[in-house]
């Protein structure tokens, strides 16, 4: 179980908010709006091994990162320092403490950053990792689709989405972890641009899995072109969600954690037209796999 709390709180909360994201149970001292498909319920035990000082900013010594950026549709000077114990994340003033079985946030947290990099660090930390993608179910095999914004990553599993033989288990951000040797696509993770409803709370996943590269050409016919594993492994890093964040341990960890990944999975690089017909003819290829 980790720890979702805010530093007025820190040393008293003995009952909360539970959710289940990704692989873990969080317990909340307060309600998170965007987490209310993954609620459990409004209890939790009092944890014990939260930090005894909240104010210990000064020990995250190691300046990670720090640059003005866009996180969600907003942009914020961010900046990440840490240390052997975990990281301290500010963004536009407010203070986010990180470590391995707790997020401490402000009373007034921006739940893009809550659930963005806090979250994203956090999760590293404990070995998942998160990509920029999106992901469907097609006969009982993963297709995670990874591309640059505005490239159609979410229209592709929209589309998906609407035939018998395939659902959608992610719009933008998919969580994954290496258990027992096999690649598991984890449930739960918070798809901010879906609705309660449309959020994928089922089992963990652990099938066949294709990566797709997508590359948006209206000039080209579509085409789908295994990849070698350097290829990918230069694509899958690039496509990792808050990777310029990591420390060089957290760094080194993904770097090995992409290394296995690609030996569990095919990759294929996807040149399409961004039109309904490339889509179905997509969606053929797909189902020959």
């Amino acid at each position: 179980m980790r720890y979702l709390i805010t530093k007025e709180k820190q040393n008293t909360t003995s009952t909360g908010f539970q959710y289940e994201i990704a692989d873990a149970i969080y317990c909340s001292d307060f309600s998170i709006p965007e987490l209310q498909p993954f609620f459990i319920n409004d209890t939790c035990a009092k944890n014990q091994s939260l930090p005894l000082n909240p104010n210990v900013n000064h020990l995250f010594n190691q300046l990670v990162y720090k640059q003005r950026i866009g996180v969600g549709e907003r942009i914020y000077n961010l900046e990440v320092k840490s240390n052997i114990n975990g990281y301290h994340l500010k963004a536009d003033g407010s203070n986010y403490q990180i470590l391995n079985h707790s997020i401490n946030a402000p009373i007034k947290t921006d739940a893009t950053i809550l659930l963005g990099p806090a979250l994203i660090l956090n999760l590293a930390m404990n070995n998942v990792f998160c990509f920029h993608a999106s992901a469907c179910c097609i006969n009982d095999k993963v297709f995670i689709f990874l591309a640059a914004s505005g490239t159609g990553k979410s229209t592709i599993a929209r589309f998906f989405n609407e035939f018998s033989n395939s659902h959608r288990i992610a719009d933008d951000i998919v969580a994954v972890k290496i258990i027992n040797k096999q690649l598991t696509i984890l449930p739960n993770f918070p798809q901010l641009k879906l609705t309660d409803k449309q959020q994928y709370s089922g089992e963990k996943i652990k099938l066949k899995t294709h990566f797709l590269f997508i590359n948006k050409d209206n000039e080209a016919k579509i085409s789908l072109t295994k990849m070698n594993h350097i290829e990918s492994m230069k694509k899958l890093i690039g496509h990792t969600v808050a990777t310029r964040l990591f420390n060089p341990l957290h760094l080194e960890k993904h770097l090995a954690f992409c290394h296995n990944l690609l030996f569990l999975s095919e990759s294929y690089q996807v040149s399409y037209q961004h039109r309904a017909h490339s889509l179905f003819e997509l969606k053929e290829m797909l189902d020959e796999l």
